[in-house]
């Protein structure tokens, strides 16, 4: 049997285990003597050498072992449900007649009203609250309210919701963004583009695309809206406007905005 000189401190034998892999390395019987420091030099190399392919083989056995595959799911999109689509019409040249759209966005376990319609409008207060019962809610259950502006015909039911965290929108012209995700932010990220925004009466609804007399008039100040509206339109997928139904974002609307 060969004989290594090594120090007191050596092993005789190891075993390494890895998951279905086992490798056992026998050193030869070692043996403490006094010899040359040249013997004893010569006999650390070779036991150097034989951990390093001990220690290759570790690295060899886990780049072989089978990889585990988890499977990722995305995040859950919110919900929208359109309680109610707004409309706005004018009777004559000094009277419009204004109705909010009303949504439920149900996200991370949250019941989310966006606007709720005219305090004043007992019967469109009583369909808001069957169109909650139609979804298996009451008053309670809903967690926050979001008015997106001041506006007595979007904000003026908040009073039916006491136990929800209301929020306030900017002005009209502003940002009157809703973020799903994370209340506290403007605008919501959904991977290149913003998946919904609520609008207030930025956008009065699809129509005023193409007849700018439907929100000009009304407007506190043209040019910032017309900025605010082509900013959402170049990063929308979705559009809530304020009174009418949701609309996308086609690739003809984001060439006449030049987006």
């Amino acid at each position: 049997m060969k004989e290594f000189i090594v120090p007191t401190w050596a092993v005789s034998c190891c075993i390494l285990s890895l998951k279905n892999v086992t490798i056992r390395c026998v050193l030869t019987h070692l043996l403490i003597k006094n010899e040359s420091n040249e013997d004893w030099e010569s006999s650390m190399r070779e036991l150097s050498l034989q951990l390093s392919n001990i220690l290759m083989q570790i690295k060899k056995a886990k780049e072989n072992r089978p990889m585990k595959h988890v499977l990722i799911t995305d995040k859950p999109k919110p919900k929208l449900t359109m309680l109610r689509n707004g409309s706005a019409n004018q009777a004559n040249d000094c009277y419009y007649n204004f109705i909010a759209s009303i949504t439920l966005v149900e996200d991370n376990g949250k019941n989310i009203l966006v606007d709720t319609g005219l305090g004043t409008d007992i019967s469109g207060r009583m369909e808001l609250l069957k169109a909650l019962e139609e979804q298996n809610l009451a008053h309670p259950h809903i967690d926050i309210v979001v008015t997106t502006h001041g506006h007595p015909d979007h904000g003026g039911g908040i009073h039916d919701f006491p136990d929800a965290m209301h929020y306030q929108g900017w002005y009209i012209y502003h940002h009157t963004v809703f973020n799903l995700s994370s209340l506290f932010e403007i605008y919501v990220r959904l991977i290149h583009k913003y998946e919904y925004i609520f609008v207030g009466d930025t956008f009065m609804r699809r129509e005023d695309l193409d007849y700018p007399m439907m929100w000009q008039p009304l407007s506190t100040n043209e040019t910032e809206q017309a900025m605010s509206r082509r900013t959402m339109i170049c990063q929308a997928i979705w559009i809530v406007p304020g009174h009418g139904a949701p609309f996308q974002v086609t690739q003809e609307i984001s060439t006449g905005f030049s987006c």
